[in-house]
């Protein structure tokens, strides 16, 4: 549906020797040329089929984790293997066609193309700045955005796997959608 999230996942051929660094051919000092791999989702909307207007989105390298121990010991630790994914939200109903580009030491190429199809959808879309006043947010389709937002530091009611948990289901309770949290470092703690 329109709005929605699209995820797709695929093996990436690459001769990387790092996939967590961004493919850089003039790279920052202290780190070798071409290490790394840029992956990107390109989608074109319905309608195009000049690929230059595709738009393009940052994919991801995910690895997927398992929850072990529990309570104030519970921790996230990496299983299974790795693989390429890249998420999109349409904003537009119709045939979509999708390529990933990958750019490493070797070059760029692109994968075939791919479809999926879009429905309309009552969803208000994306959040932007207000066209009518700056100083607010609206969705897509005009509606005013307005929801409660909290700041939180690190040492606060997130600094763990179980007090995520607790505390974000204690805030959503309250009527708190965004959490904004600051990942500070406190001496004290």
């Amino acid at each position: 549906a329109k709005y929605s999230r699209l995820e797709i996942s695929f093996p990436i051929q690459t001769v990387a020797t790092n996939p967590y660094f961004p493919y850089e051919s003039n790279p920052p000092t202290g780190i070798d040329p071409g290490v790394g791999i840029s992956v990107n989702g390109l989608f074109l909307a319905p309608g195009q089929t000049d690929w230059a207007n595709a738009r393009t989105t940052p994919c991801f390298y995910y690895q997927p984790v398992e929850e072990r121990g529990g309570g104030a010991d519970a921790a996230l630790v990496p299983v299974g293997n790795r693989e390429w994914r890249c998420r999109f939200s349409p904003d537009a109903a119709g045939n979509w066609q999708y390529r990933v580009q990958a750019t490493d030491g070797s070059g760029t190429s692109q994968s075939t193309s791919g479809q999926f199809t879009v429905s309309e959808s009552s969803a208000n879309g994306f959040v932007r700045v207000s066209s009518s006043d700056p100083r607010f947010f609206e969705f897509s389709n005009g509606t005013a955005f307005v929801a409660p937002l909290v700041n939180l530091e690190e040492n606060s009611p997130l600094n763990t796997l179980n007090n995520i948990r607790t505390n974000i289901s204690r805030l959503g309770q309250n009527g708190i959608r965004f959490v904004r949290w600051w990942p500070t470092w406190d001496s004290s703690s």
